[in-house]
């Protein structure tokens, strides 16, 4: 269908668009006529998404959240916050209000939740797409009123989110005044532990007592390994007896050796020729036999001497022995006593940090629980609304014109679809398929010889009529 059809359609069809239009224009007139006029205040709240916490200084993770603004919209639609307005703006009072409430429920539930019920029916909060803007829009056939109740939702809402922060703030400071009670006393009981333990162990703050044992454990055992080793060679040397070179190779020895080995010679000499009665002969004899008991008595005191000495440096060796191992049993058991005493500091490290952690945390949430919220602002208070939200003539009228020329537009099209008609030269044609030769103007009765047109691209409808 060309524009030129359409237009000659709507011209035909001209008190039917124009009925249709007037329909549609007399019912928003009704409607301006006959709904009550109702009155939209909105108060604007400004909400500061990823504040900063005044006392911590980090950023708060709750305004950060995604879907902070939207809980904050739910927040305000609540029913705790509509509570808030009616017992702000005293709504229950109202003995008109009263009786609406008896009427409405028979007296079942509480006329606060009945009002609260009926405000939120008609409070809206809608977050801005782009900012942090929340905007409260309350509806009631009375402006003064809907902008007592937009200004009212908003400021229970101020009041809600300081409250729910501040209780909250509240209930953790009290939880860690609870807790600080019970560290602090298990704090004392560990420090006590600790103190009556190096005390009864005489265990001092520092490890140089056991670094003087343990270089004294040192020492004893270098004297230990030494006097092992004397024993070992007074021991060898003690073993030969008599026979042991350092007897044998004695000056002492060595020089009565000497003598007897000269007397044997001169007795041998004096054997040779004297007989044994010859006072010369026994004289000899005697000063040999004399010589030969020196040397043994010189032997075996040196001899004794060495079996004393190996069994003194035996003696040595086991004291040094034994004092070595008293020492390693002390140091063992001072190190003992160190790892027992280093587990009871441990104790005492983490009980003193769990209660400064208390502390600090008991110490930010009374302050948090004291300090105001300002992440949350009034960034417009609702004013009493000039003029009627619904209806509007302004806007209704133009609305009720335009959707009546669409309206009867389209009823024309279809009406004139089920009943087609010719009304235009292009219409014979297409719906014909005939050619136009001439056109007679019905002002003037002139007939108006149309050009010759190509009829080959013309296939005669012998189905139509003559």
């Amino acid at each position: 269908m060309t524009i030129g059809q359409l237009l000659q359609i709507l011209k035909a069809r001209k008190r039917l668009v124009l009925l249709v239009l007037f329909v549609m224009v007399a019912m928003m007139v009704a409607i301006v006529m006959f709904f009550p006029p109702r009155y939209a205040a909105e108060a604007i709240l400004t909400i500061d998404v990823g504040s900063i916490d005044p006392v911590s200084g980090q950023v708060d993770a709750q305004t950060s959240a995604p879907g902070y603004l939207s809980t904050q919209a739910k927040i305000i639609e609540s029913h705790n916050t509509a509570i808030k307005v009616v017992h702000a703006l005293k709504l229950g009072e109202d003995r008109e209000v009263q009786q609406s409430y008896m009427d409405a429920t028979q007296g079942k539930g509480t006329l606060d939740d009945w009002l609260a019920d009926q405000l939120l029916q008609h409070v809206k909060a809608t977050v801005a797409r782009d900012g942090n803007i929340i905007t409260i829009k309350y509806t009631s056939p009375d402006p003064r009123f809907s902008s007592l109740v937009a200004n009212g939702f908003a400021a229970a809402y101020v009041q809600m989110v300081t409250d729910l922060h501040s209780g909250t703030e509240q209930q953790n400071n009290a939880f860690f005044q609870s807790q600080l009670k019970t560290l602090q006393a298990n704090l004392a009981t560990a420090q006590q532990k600790l103190a009556l333990f190096q005390q009864k162990n005489g265990i001092i703050a520092t490890d140089e007592k056991l670094d003087v044992e343990s270089q004294r454990l040192t020492e004893l055992s270098a004297q230990m390994v030494a006097a092992q080793a004397q024993a070992l060679d007074a021991q060898a040397k003690a073993r030969g007896h008599n026979n042991q070179p350092d007897v044998i190779n004695n000056p002492l020895v060595q020089n009565l050796r000497g003598q007897v080995a000269q007397l044997e010679a001169k007795f041998k000499e004096l054997a040779a020729k004297e007989g044994s009665n010859n006072p010369a002969y026994q004289q000899s004899l005697a000063e040999l036999n004399e010589a030969k008991a020196q040397l043994a008595q010189a032997m075996a005191t040196y001899s004794q001497g060495l079996s004393n000495s190996a069994s003194n440096a035996s003696s040595r060796f086991a004291n040094q022995q034994k004092e070595m191992e008293t020492q390693r049993d002390k140091l063992l058991q001072m190190k003992t006593q160190r790892a027992q005493s280093q587990i009871l500091e441990r104790e005492v490290e983490s009980a003193q940090n769990a209660f400064d952690t208390a502390l600090r945390r008991q110490t930010e949430t009374s302050l948090q629980s004291r300090v105001t919220r300002g992440d949350t602002g009034m960034l417009k208070s609702a004013p009493e609304p000039l003029g009627p939200s619904f209806p509007r003539p302004e806007l209704l009228i133009p609305l009720g014109v335009i959707l009546g020329l669409l309206f009867g537009g389209a009823l024309a099209v279809i009406v004139e679809l089920s009943n087609r008609r010719l009304r235009s030269v292009v219409d014979v044609e297409l719906l014909l398929n005939l050619p136009v030769l001439a056109t007679i103007n019905p002002k003037h009765g002139k007939v108006a010889l149309l050009p010759q047109r190509s009829t080959a691209k013309l296939t005669l409808n012998h189905g139509a009529g003559s």
